[in-house]
């Protein structure tokens, strides 16, 4: 038995059908069959059954469970003599939804690689369930995003909370509501309830996402119906729907200093707390309990918590996010670390 029969193996194992994991695997399909033959052979058991379509056989199914703790031990164990033998191509793969990636990791990832120059960056930008499973099955080594369900498997340290605001241009307002709710509105910003905008038009997540039912759900139980003329699965969308006046949304407010910075037509955006039903996200670091976490990666761990703690503080002063540290301005206060 060799590591290149078990990944063969785990292939068609996930395929079922010989011509698609030996497309996936660049190889031929006699070539593939060889190898499962002979891994059949060795083990004196029969991993497929040999139908219309392929499928696993008891042992099969077993056989996929062991196939994988051992392809992941190499995995570690290569990394871990990676380390030992400080080699100057480490990797590093970390996972992170699309919306969160470019909010988060710009000024992070700067950071890093000067930090560390001989390291490659692997990005997998993606859906929070596929990261998660991604990061079960080794084929990354952290996971940026919201809380996993599975606590067993994985532990996760917190970078920070994502808390989320109204936000409206005056044009709707005007548009919507009368001068003296207006009034009430800017001399008691933080009386403001999501009642208050009863009458505006909502562009919302779409109830399809975990926020989008939150938000959704959190109206339905103070009573309240949004009038909802858009939905959309896009953070950006929402908040350039926003800004070109076509209705009321909520947002992490982080997103909307990004947003700023981008282009001068967000600046329009006043943002008002959600007092009657906070909403927030914890976002937190995730990898792999009982899995060797090379140098390398507890390295970014380091500098991720050291990032997030200064961009949460200058996002609570009313300071544009990621605003830059001078060169020789050094990091104080406690730092929240995973511990090995």
């Amino acid at each position: 038995m060799n590591f290149l029969n078990l990944e063969y193996f785990l292939a068609v194992a996930k395929e079922l059908n010989i011509t698609k994991a030996a497309n996936e695997l660049n190889v031929s399909q006699q070539a593939l069959s060889k190898h499962i033959l002979n891994l059949e052979r060795e083990m004196n058991l029969i991993l497929f059954e040999r139908n219309k379509q392929l499928e696993l056989t008891e042992a099969g199914s077993c056989f996929v469970t062991y196939a994988k703790q051992i392809l992941a031990l190499k995995s570690q164990m290569l990394t871990q003599m990676s380390d030992i033998i400080e080699r100057k191509d480490s990797n590093i793969r970390i996972g992170i939804t699309q919306a969160r990636s470019s909010v988060y990791l710009p000024h992070l990832l700067s950071r890093f690689c000067r930090t560390f120059p001989e390291a490659k960056v692997h990005l997998t930008e993606d859906a929070s369930d596929v990261l998660f499973d991604n990061l079960q099955d080794d084929k990354l080594d952290l996971v940026i995003g919201i809380e996993p369900h599975d606590r067993v498997n994985f532990i996760s340290t917190p970078l920070c909370i994502e808390d989320y605001a109204i936000m409206v241009i005056p044009e709707v307002l005007h548009r919507c509501l009368s001068p003296e709710e207006i009034q009430e509105l800017q001399t008691r910003p933080k009386e403001v309830t999501i009642e208050t905008f009863r009458k505006c038009p909502f562009v919302c997540f779409d109830r399809t996402l975990r926020i989008g039912r939150i938000f959704q759900d959190s109206c339905k139980e103070i009573g309240f119906k949004p009038d909802i003329i858009i939905e959309s699965k896009s953070m950006n969308t929402l908040i350039y729907l926003c800004a070109l006046g076509l209705g009321v949304t909520v947002c992490p407010r982080v997103y909307l200093e990004i947003a700023k910075r981008q282009s001068n037509i967000f600046r329009a955006i006043q943002v008002f707390p959600v007092t009657n039903m906070p909403m927030t996200t914890k976002i937190v670091l995730t990898i792999q309990r009982d899995r060797y976490t090379s140098h390398l990666v507890r390295e970014f761990i380091r500098i991720a918590n050291e990032e997030f703690q200064f961009s949460q503080n200058q996002l609570h002063t009313g300071t544009e996010i990621y605003a830059r540290r001078s060169d020789n301005e050094k990091t104080h206060g406690k730092q929240k670390n995973i511990r090995f």
